[in-house]
Order: C-alpha cells, then structure tokens, then sequence
C-alpha cells in the first residue's frame, strides 16, 4: 500500500477511491468533493475510533484539504463523509486514496472551502450553524428553527418556526461580479416567494435595497429578485420546471450571475437564464436562510442543507451538474477498493555477484511523494505495525520474501499500490543477501534514486557492498 511520510511513518493501509467521470462533463479544478465511504470493514479493522488518523490523498499520493463531516466505526466497518476540494477529470475516473495511520489529524476544513464566500453545511445539533470557510460568516438561530433533519449531506435544518441570519458584510457586497448561490431545499408546503425563501438580504418591504432566491409555485419558477431603494426593482425568472418543484422531497437549486447573464438550475439541470447588466446593490443588513424577514409573512415551511454562496465565480453548469450528482448519490458518484500489488520485474546482473545465488532477500524503496507501508509477500499483505518501523528505515519495507535470482532469470517484485502517476518512474530497488528478520537489522542504504540496472552499472562496487 501507499502512504504520505509523517512523523511517525505509522500509515499502515491505503484504499482506493474513484470517483466516476459519467456525470463530469467538463474538468472541475477545486471542486468541492463529497467523498462517501459506506461499511467499510477493511478501513475500520485498522482505523481509530474518531477517525483522526484517516486522511485523503490525490493519485499522486500528495495529501488533500478535507473537512471531515462524520466519522464512525460499528461492527468494524467504518461509515464516513467527507469533503474535500480536488481536480476532477471529465475524460476518465478521478483516483483518490483514502490512509488510514496518520500521526497527527489532517483534517483542514477550512482550506477545503477556499475560493468559497460562505459555506452553511447546516448539520449542527442545536444553535449556531457555522460557516465552513475561512470568513467566519456563521449564523445565527432566530426563534426555533428545528435541527437534526436527515438530508443529503449529513443533516439539515427546518425553518417553519424560525431562521438564521448572519451579519452584514463587505463580503455579501456583489455588483456586477460573478456570483453563485447553490443548496439543497425540501419545501413541506409553498408560499409567496418574496417571504418563504432560501435565502435573503432585505433593508426593509418596499423601497429599500434588496436580494432574494426563492420559488414562485404558481409559474413554477426560481426567482432572483434585487431592488436598489430609488432604482431598479427586478424579479429575474427562470423557465417553468416541467411538474414543477415537489412537497415532500430533496432538490437542488442554484442561480449564478456571469456578466450580464443569470443562470438558473433545478436538480442539476439548466431551467432557463435571464438578462440584466444591473449592479447588485450593497444591502447594508443581515444574511437570512429560510425567510425574508422584512417582507412579513411566515418562513420557508421545510428543510435547507448544504449551502453555498460564491462572490467572484459564477460555477459552469458542468459545476453545478456534478455538485447535484455527487451529493445526490447514495455512493456520491464514488467507490472503495483495494489497493492491489504492482509488479516491477527486476533482472540479476553478473556485476553484483549474484550468479546462481539463492535465499535472496529483496528490500524495494519508493521514493517522493510515496513510501512503503506494507508487505505484500506474494499472496497477501502485512501490516507494517507488525514490523519494527524505525525512524531510519520506515521508509524500506519488504516488497517480497526469499528470491532466488540469477543473471539470467527476470523476477517479478511487488512494490505495492504504485499511484498509476509514479508506475513508469525508476524504483530505488537494493538487493541483500542473507535473511534478515526485521527492518531494524538491516543497515539503511543510501537513496540513489536509480533503477537497480542503473546502479549496477555506475557504481557496481557499492551495490555489491550492499550485499555484505
């Protein structure tokens, strides 16, 4: 298996994740993934409790920004959610890791969410319901907004007895910028649009400055609607959603701004766009989910979950398409699977001495970004943890048992769940006679960074040292 350097060099177990490219219509640079791992019993026999010790890594190996949003073992098979900002390839599957044996937590939820404005999970127990990104835009229970709903990303609120609201900021200050909004609703009965919202930013009824996303059930419409006091007071509209958006159900809404064109999207598909160059005004109040307070009337009567609002970016419809699938999907467009053996096949050179020679014992390093972590002796793996692990050798691991290799036979080494980005890159590949027991008992060879030919033939006498 693979696994990054840390500390300790205690990652013992490397799975792969890969996340299907069917629903990817064009290449995602930091999207915000949502990674689902499902009664997994080989991550949970080796895994903590909490999950601290688990981290995601790219196909490279190098170690990626999450947010961690549950964790859990049971009968031991661990059960999580993550997110994590990752490239995803619309030409082929996307491959991730998932390690297990981290020293110290990885976890970075806030840098998982850069390039975001404001991110609202919303899956808190009770009271405030935090921002996810870096601006610390956190919101504010108003009355009794009900908590603990399951939703499609962890869990959602309920705002038919009360709201959230965060305070004014330069942040939420949109112009003419490029802007997305995007969330999960699930709408129990509809109302007037303008009142029972998704989410607002209202001075005042009437003549005041203004912003609010919401649902006109009569037209079956999304509405973005702004006002500059003394201006312009415009309800951009997308098409009518065919059947329109159903009580009692999950489903995905997104508007964005790209210019002078406002895009709207239902369930990750594009229902229609609208036209007008008119700056955004500068509200000057607070940030309200669930209801425009100023306008009267009553809350969205049902549930909000996963909120996003971007100033600066307005996500393509490939964006919005994948964010719908992924988090939509039961296995979020993802799978687990073991990280299988790779086979490097090596040949004996005369130079090393080797000729005809049996008992062989063959240590293999992967150098950067990649070390060892387990064994694999030719029929199934060994945990690295069973092995003495010391700071000068955690890096060397058996990749084979006993060899017996001649100038004249090729033998197949298995190095591990090489990332297929490092499998045409040269192997650090040292031979040792005699038989050791241990890592610990073996002197720590120098890292050349060449293949084992390469080193045969520039510096022979060294290998052969090796040897002794």
């Amino acid at each position: 298996m693979i696994g990054t350097p840390d500390s300790s060099g205690s990652t013992v177990l490397t799975e792969k994740y890969t996340v299907d490219n069917a629903n990817v219509d064009a290449d995602l640079t930091d999207f915000p993934l949502l990674v689902r791992i499902t009664s997994d019993s080989v991550l949970g026999a080796v895994c903590g409790a909490t999950g601290t010790d688990v981290e995601l890594l790219d196909s490279t190996g190098a170690a990626l920004k999450f947010q961690r949003i549950s964790f859990a073992v049971t009968g031991g098979a661990a059960t999580a959610v993550y997110r994590t900002k990752a490239a995803i390839d619309s030409d082929a599957d996307t491959l991730l890791y998932i390690a297990s044996g981290a020293a110290t937590d990885q976890q970075d939820a806030v840098n998982a969410y850069s390039g975001v404005t404001a991110h609202w999970l919303l899956g808190e127990a009770s009271g405030t319901c935090y921002d996810s990104t870096a601006n610390n835009h956190d919101l504010t229970a108003v009355n009794t907004p009900t908590y603990g709903q399951a939703a499609k990303v962890g869990n959602g609120v309920g705002t038919a007895s009360g709201y959230f609201s965060t305070a004014d900021h330069a942040d939420f200050a949109c112009g003419t910028n490029a802007i997305t909004y995007a969330g999960w609703i699930y709408a129990t009965a509809w109302s007037n649009w303008w009142e029972s919202c998704f989410i607002a930013q209202d001075a005042g009824s009437g003549d005041n400055n203004k912003v609010i996303f919401g649902y006109e059930t009569g037209t079956t419409k999304l509405v973005f609607h702004f006002r500059v006091a003394g201006g312009a007071s415009l309800e951009l509209k997308s098409d009518a959603i065919t059947g329109g958006i159903s009580t009692g159900a999950w489903h995905h809404v997104a508007v964005t701004r790209n210019g002078s064109t406002f895009a709207f999207y239902c369930d990750g598909a594009p229902v229609g766009t609208a036209t007008d160059a008119t700056a955004i005004p500068d509200v000057g109040a607070a940030v309200t989910l669930g209801w425009s307070v100023a306008e009267g009337g009553s809350p969205f009567n049902g549930y909000l979950n996963d909120w996003f609002f971007v100033n600066g970016t307005a996500w393509s419809a490939a964006w919005i398409k994948f964010l719908y699938e992924n988090t939509n999907s039961a296995d979020a467009e993802g799978a687990v699977s073991a990280d299988t053996p790779d086979a490097v096949t090596i040949t004996g050179n005369p130079y090393l001495g080797i000729t005809g020679q049996t008992g062989l014992t063959v240590w293999a390093e992967v150098l950067n970004p990649l070390e060892l972590r387990q064994v694999w002796n030719g029929t199934a793996y060994v945990a690295a943890s069973t092995l003495a692990d010391t700071a000068a050798w955690r890096a060397c691991l058996v990749a084979c048992g006993p060899q017996s290799l001649t100038d004249a036979t090729a033998t197949t080494v298995y190095v591990g769940g090489i990332p297929d980005a490092l499998k045409n890159l040269p192997y650090t590949v040292v031979f040792y006679t005699g038989r050791f027991t241990k890592p610990g008992n073996i002197p720590y060879g120098r890292q050349v960074g060449q293949s084992l030919a390469d080193l045969c033939k520039t510096d022979p006498s060294a290998a052969l040292a090796y040897m002794r």
